[in-house]
C-alpha cells in the first residue's frame, strides 16, 4: 500500500439495536478510547477516566449494520476509488429499511487534539444488494463482496469511464 493511510487500521462497530445509535468506522489507534459501550457516534463528552474519546471517521446510518471493510489499492482504479469501503448488512430489528449497500468512504486527515485521524465521506458505490457481507480484496487487487441472502459472490472490477 502507499499514500496517507497506508498501513492504517479501520474497523467497523455496530451501535445497538435499542436506541438510534449509529454504527461507525474508526481509525484505529494506539490507546485511543473509542467509546464503546457508552458512547456511539460523534464524540459528546469525555471518557469516564477524563480523557477524550476519539470520534469516529463517519458515523454510519443507526441500524445500517457497519458489517466489514475492505481497502483498495489496487493501481488499476482511478485514484479516488483507491480507498475505504464498507458493507451495510441492512437493519434487522428496525422497521425502517437502511443499508443493504456497499459505501465507497473518500477519506481525508484531520488533526485533532489526540492526533492525526481522517474523516470519511460516504457515497453509495453498490447498491441493490440484499444483505453485504463483510469484504476482501482479490490478488489482483479487485474488491469482492458477497451477499448473504442470495448466496452470490461479486468480484468487482474497474473497466474505465469512472
Amino acid at each position: 500500500p502507499d499514500g496517507p493511510t497506508a498501513w492504517q487500521l479501520f474497523a467497523s462497530e455496530n451501535g445497538p439495536d435499542f436506541n438510534d445509535a449509529p454504527d461507525e468506522v474508526n481509525h484505529i489507534r494506539w490507546q485511543h478510547d473509542y467509546g464503546f459501550p457508552v458512547q456511539f457516534g460523534p464524540v459528546a463528552e469525555d471518557a469516564v477516566d477524563g480523557e477524550p474519546y476519539s470520534g469516529p471517521v463517519y458515523p454510519v446510518t443507526a441500524h445500517a449494520s457497519a458489517s466489514g471493510l475492505a481497502y483498495v489499492t489496487n493501481p488499476a482504479w482511478p485514484a479516488a476509488y483507491r480507498t475505504l469501503y464498507v458493507s451495510l448488512f441492512g437493519q434487522v430489528f428496525s422497521e425502517e429499511i437502511v443499508g443493504h449497500t456497499v459505501e465507497r468512504v473518500a477519506l481525508t486527515t484531520e488533526e485533532t487534539a489526540t492526533g492525526q485521524t481522517y474523516r470519511g465521506e460516504p457515497s453509495t458505490f453498490i447498491a441493490g444488494l440484499d444483505r453485504p457481507l463483510p469484504m476482501t480484496t482479490a490478488p489482483n487487487g479487485d474488491l469482492v463482496v458477497g451477499d448473504y441472502a442470495t448466496g452470490v459472490v461479486y468480484q468487482i472490477r474497474y473497466r474505465g469511464s469512472e
